[in-house]
């Protein structure tokens, strides 16, 4: 029973010391896709040089994860990929205030996410403080590892992120799971200001 324990405890601990190692993607000959428009341009060079590039791992190039939640490596056959270890990570996450003034906030756009905010007491006002604490937890979460992998695909990895925001209307909160997809060099993006509680 103690020898179980034991061993309990060691796994435990080779999990927390394994998940603040962070390995840097690295595709050699490209170089990383900063935006959405060099995003794209990757998807046109796979069109273009028959399938001979990947768009996939181009658009992974340069992107950080901790080593025990990163896409599957090799993504494929004949991948040539390398994993580089990085000592430590700068993260940064961008999500625009126009998600919500220009989406979550507008009837016609938003698909119930409208009644859903302002169901817990935030409107169109709350905008500005609602970007700035969608980056903040999505900074701090993405840093320690706190992210569940979601759609990979030609454009890259999309990664969860929960973010909690307290309610305005009554005591408690408001959990969201929120899209971001990953970018070279530690930076995360917001796609999807909300996919689910």
């Amino acid at each position: 029973m103690e020898e179980e324990i034991w061993k309990k405890a060691k796994s435990n601990a080779a999990d927390i010391l394994q998940n603040n190692e962070w390995v840097k993607w690295v595709h050699e000959g490209t170089e990383p896709a900063t935006t959405q428009a060099e995003k794209d341009l990757r998807i046109v060079w796979e069109a273009l040089s028959r399938k001979k590039h990947c768009a996939m791992c181009m658009n992974l190039n340069g992107c950080c994860f901790p080593r025990n939640n990163m896409p599957q490596n090799p993504l494929h056959n004949n991948c040539h990929y390398k994993l580089k270890p990085i000592s430590e990570i700068t993260v940064t996450a961008e999500c625009g205030k126009d998600k919500f003034e220009e989406y979550i906030f507008v009837e016609e756009k938003s698909k119930g996410k409208k009644q859903l905010f302002e169901g817990c007491g935030y409107g169109i006002m709350d905008s500005k403080w609602l970007k700035q604490e969608f980056e903040r937890q999505a900074k701090e979460k993405y840093e320690k590892g706190n992210f569940t992998l979601n759609k990979l695909d030609d454009y890259g990895q999309r990664i969860n992120i929960t973010i909690e925001l307290p309610r305005k209307d009554k005591i408690g909160t408001l959990k969201l799971t929120v899209g971001w997809l990953v970018y070279p060099d530690g930076v995360i993006k917001m796609v999807t200001a909300f996919g689910g509680k």
